[in-house]
Formats: C-alpha cells, sequence, structure tokens
C-alpha cells in the first residue's frame, strides 16, 4: 500500500571496500515482482596513501613530489609538511592527487621530509598516516687528495698543490681547527729542519659546500755534510756516511753504494751521500795508490807513486798512531833540500811544479821524529 519505502540499517560492515551494487526487487499482494532496480554505492574506511618521491636536484635546489593513491578533498599547504634542515620555498598543485615541493638544500648529505599525519583527507573523510623521505645526496665534497712535501734545508720552495676536482676551489688552513683560511696556498718555509703540517679543502663553486680539511705535511731535511775518506788496514777506502754514497773516480761515477770499496787502479777518489733526498757535496779527493812502496807491518805501509813524476805526486800512507806525516825533496847530487810539505794527510796529492828534471830523495818523516823513511824519485 505504500508508495515510498525507506530502506534503514542495511549492514555492509562485512563487506570490502569498494564498489557495491545494490538491486531491489518489489513484489505485490499477489506476488507479482517489478523489474529490478539497481544502484551503486561506494565504500571507503581507508586512509589515503601518501608517496613522497625525489624528482629532480640540482646543486642546492632540490624537487620532490608528493602523491596520493585517491583523490583528496583538501590541499597540501606548508604546514602539513616538515623539513629537518635547508628551506621550503614553494607547493605547486599538479592534481587532485599529486603536488611538487620546492625545496633550498645546505651542505648536508641527509634531508628528511615529512607529511604530517590527518593534513590530508580523501572524499569521505579519511585522513593519510605519517608518510617520510629521507634524501641522501652528495653535497658534501670529498677531501682533496694531498701528497707530502719534502725539502733540503735552505732549498728554494713553491706554493704547495692538492688535487681539486673540476669546479671546485681549494681553502687553506694553518690548522685543523682553525677558521683562519686562504685561498692562496702557501709556500713552505726551508731555514728550519723539521715538520709543518698544512689543511686544505674544497668548495664547490656553485653551492658553496665545503669539504672536511686533508693535511698535508712538509717536512724539511738537513743537508748532509762531505763524507770523510779514509783507508782501513784492508786497503779498502771507507767513506764515513754509512749509506747513501755514490763514489767518483778521476770526476766519473762508478757504480758503487756502500760505504767502503776496493779500487783496484789507482786513481783520485771522492763520494757524496744521499739522505732523505738531500745530497752531500763531494768530499776532498783521496788519491788511492794500489802498489804498495815502502810496507812497515802486515797492517801498515807508506805509498808515493808514481815514479817518475812530472808535477805530482800521490802520498797515502797508514800509519798507527800518525794522522799526518811531513814530506822533504833532496837533490841527490848535493843533498840540499829543495822543497817541503807540512801536514799530509792519507790521500793527499803533492804538486812539486818548482822541482826541475832530475833524480830526487824524498824523505817522509813525522812531526816528533820518530817516523823517517825515504824514497828515491825522478822529475821528469
Amino acid at each position: 500500500t505504500d508508495s515510498v519505502f525507506k530502506l534503514q540499517n542495511i549492514k555492509i560492515s562485512n563487506f570490502e571496500d569498494g564498489l557495491i551494487e545494490l538491486k531491489i526487487i518489489i513484489k505485490d499482494s499477489l506476488g507479482n515482482e517489478t523489474t529490478p532496480v539497481k544502484t551503486s554505492i561506494y565504500k571507503d574506511t581507508k586512509e589515503p596513501i601518501i608517496t613522497i618521491k625525489k624528482s629532480t636536484i640540482t646543486d642546492l635546489k632540490a624537487t620532490y613530489t608528493i602523491e596520493s593513491n585517491e583523490f583528496l578533498s583538501n590541499s597540501l599547504i606548508k604546514d602539513s609538511l616538515k623539513i629537518n634542515i635547508g628551506k621550503m620555498d614553494s607547493i605547486a598543485k599538479v592534481g587532485n592527487k599529486l603536488y611538487n615541493v620546492f625545496i633550498t638544500r645546505v651542505c648536508n648529505d641527509t634531508l628528511i621530509l615529512t607529511v604530517k599525519p590527518n593534513s590530508l583527507m580523501d572524499t569521505v573523510g579519511n585522513k593519510n598516516l605519517t608518510t617520510s623521505i629521507t634524501s641522501i645526496e652528495k653535497l658534501i665534497p670529498d677531501n682533496p687528495s694531498v701528497t707530502e712535501v719534502n725539502y733540503c734545508q735552505g732549498a728554494g720552495a713553491t706554493q704547495l698543490t692538492a688535487n681539486i676536482l673540476t669546479g671546485h676551489n681549494s681553502v687553506w688552513y694553518s690548522s685543523s681547527s682553525g677558521t683562519n683560511s686562504s685561498t692562496t696556498a702557501p709556500k713552505p718555509i726551508t731555514t728550519n729542519i723539521g715538520k709543518v703540517d698544512y689543511y686544505v679543502s674544497q668548495v664547490k663553486a656553485t653551492t658553496g659546500c665545503e669539504s672536511s680539511k686533508a693535511k698535508l705535511t712538509v717536512s724539511v731535511y738537513e743537508v748532509p755534510a762531505a763524507p770523510v775518506l779514509s783507508r782501513d788496514t784492508s786497503n779498502f777506502l771507507v767513506s764515513s756516511a754509512t749509506s747513501g754514497n755514490s763514489w767518483y773516480k778521476d770526476g766519473v761515477l762508478l757504480n758503487d753504494t756502500l760505504s767502503k770499496i776496493k779500487p783496484l787502479t789507482s786513481g783520485a777518489y771522492t763520494v757524496k751521500t744521499l739522505q732523505n733526498g738531500c745530497i752531500s757535496a763531494l768530499s776532498s779527493s783521496y788519491y788511492f795508490l794500489v802498489t804498495d812502496v815502502i810496507n812497515l807491518s802486515a797492517t801498515e805501509f807508506i805509498k808515493l807513486a808514481p815514479n817518475p813524476f812530472q808535477t805530482k805526486l800521490n802520498f797515502d800512507f797508514v800509519i798507527k798512531g800518525y794522522q799526518k806525516l811531513n814530506l822533504d825533496v833532496f837533490e841527490l847530487a848535493t843533498g840540499r833540500k829543495v822543497t817541503s810539505r807540512v801536514g799530509l794527510t792519507p790521500g793527499s796529492p803533492v804538486y812539486l811544479p818548482e822541482l826541475m828534471g832530475g833524480t830526487y830523495i824524498v824523505r817522509i818523516t813525522s812531526a816528533d821524529g820518530k817516523l823517517s823513511y825515504q824514497f828515491k824519485m825522478v822529475k821528469m
């Protein structure tokens, strides 16, 4: 009898979210049925799902997209978002489900962008849960690559260098914790022996982001003294430098590098040493005589050569207790002393240009008068 029906309390709690179709059939008192009447309703009990994605990063400027899985009934605003570092510049609505967020970052590797809970609603009033994205970008440059520098004391120095990435500038510091900086690389001072640490970072020109400091150590080493040559009792020529020796004979470099050598031929021997990359001056020349002239014992000798000679005699000796000897030259025919040399050391060259050609007696003596030996020498 009624022409209007009100259907109430239809339970759809067991239905899943989605489209639900209702079909109504009416029967009269005789059981006659109407043609079914259909309608649909949409059940939605779930909150909108929000996703955040990184879109573009250019230096410090970044764009992120925030998207819902369903239409939203309100708009995204800045107050709905939270950022741990940087500045949120603006929000642009792309559609009912999509927004772009524009951010200016700071020089930090990690940015966290969060959509606050209950800030967005779908068309039936369901609200979102908290959604965040952690974005890690390499905004801070790596430390510049450096190589330690060594100098010899007093050597000329050049400005320090570091391997800087393209598009970056170097910044130099005097300490690891210092804030006073310079874009001009320092030039080390080589006056004092020791080590000095310098520190350098690199800054990307387009962002101003600065790396941590790299330590560059400059070492200044002492230039070694010229070695002293001596002859031992085994007829080895010995350098006072225990390592890094370079030997020369008559000015020609030899292959020998040990602290002592045993010459096979007579000649003027010199040596220099290399320590910590610093090379000494040449030692005093030591004329080594291979052939003995007078053997005083198994370990002691006096040598004088060549014979005959022209202008120079090479004098060498090893006598216990004596570091210097004297030399006197006498005419053979008259016995008259014609010249003398005092305080000769082993390996000393003796120049006698004042002598005329002829035969002479050369006497070797000690200052205390306890030694006296004679040689018969011919001047050409």
